[in-house]
């Protein structure tokens, strides 16, 4: 078999057929897909291309019974001075 590198391998995984792992996290997700998560961690740990993998699944024409979707908020990017500048943030992102 073989072994196939990206060449873009320090991007985000957004194709799925390179995803792997997480399956704990997704299942949660999948088990509850409404509740509020917030997923936390360093850097090029995977968190995008998680959030990539759980955007794909959930807005497939195949999982109508849970057609929630996530909300990518990158906080080095936006950088809220305070609680409710991240909420206006937040709303922003639904409007």
């Amino acid at each position: 078999m073989a072994t196939f590198v990206r060449p873009d391998f320090k991007l985000p995984i957004s194709d799925t057929r390179y995803f792997f792992g997480r399956n704990d996290i997704l299942k949660a997700v999948e088990r509850s897909p409404f509740s509020v998560r917030i997923l936390l961690g360093g850097h090029r740990l995977g968190k995008t291309s998680l959030l990539n993998e759980i955007q794909h699944r959930f807005l497939t024409s195949s999982n109508y019974d849970y057609r929630a979707f996530p909300v990518l908020f990158n906080l080095q990017q936006e950088r809220p001075e305070n609680l409710d500048h991240l909420r206006y943030l937040l709303s922003d992102r639904f409007t």
